[in-house]
């Protein structure tokens, strides 16, 4: 199970440096006793100057090369930093509008039905630390989602079955998913 890592600090008193480690993947047990501490990922170099800057406030979504970067990298970053951009993309999904909510449509689709099924899952699932208002809204994902899959089966054949054959390459490509549930929070947005 893929799950957020929490810093691990290391006091170095001969030199007064404190080195901030990756804990290892938490597994399912751990979770509920884990507060989901991200801010590590900001000192780690495969996550990029603009993510950093909308993490911290001093960036704002917009449609521009910026907000496309970091939409971007959630599909291509490595598996160690993926949490991060996973819980920040989820964070900045709340202001998207217009050309911004095309891409994150995009993005979604991508994330959940092409690349990161898998990921997308054990990410929320109820007992991952990201499951809180804080750090993830499962109705933007299901809006995004639901956007991409209108989209993608508006094409004049039969809808349900179009919307139907979707979730059943989901579960082929996931079989322990809970495809049902992803399912069923999807139906209010399709």
């Amino acid at each position: 199970m893929i799950s957020c890592a929490t810093p691990k600090e290391k006091d170095q008193s001969t030199s007064g440096i404190t080195e901030v480690e990756p804990e290892a993947k938490l597994s399912k047990d751990d979770l509920p006793n884990v507060d989901c501490k991200l801010d590590y990922y900001l000192m780690h170099d495969s996550v990029s100057k603009e993510a950093i800057e909308f993490w911290k406030g001093e960036r704002k979504p917009t449609d521009d090369d910026a907000t496309t970067k970091v939409f971007n990298e959630l599909n291509s970053k490595p598996d160690e930093v993926r949490p991060f951009y996973f819980v920040l993309v989820s964070k900045l999904m709340d202001k998207t509008d217009g050309a911004l909510a095309d891409l994150a449509i995009h993005t979604t689709y991508r994330f959940v039905f092409e690349e990161h099924t898998q990921e997308f899952f054990s990410y929320t699932n109820k007992e991952n630390c990201f499951i809180n208002d804080h750090y993830f809204s499962y109705s933007n994902w299901a809006e995004h989602l639901g956007g991409a899959l209108s989209m993608r089966c508006d094409t004049g054949e039969n809808y349900d079955e179009c919307i139907s054959k979707y979730f059943v390459e989901l579960k082929k490509k996931c079989p322990s998913c809970d495809v049902e549930t992803l399912q069923l929070r999807l139906r209010g947005w399709l």
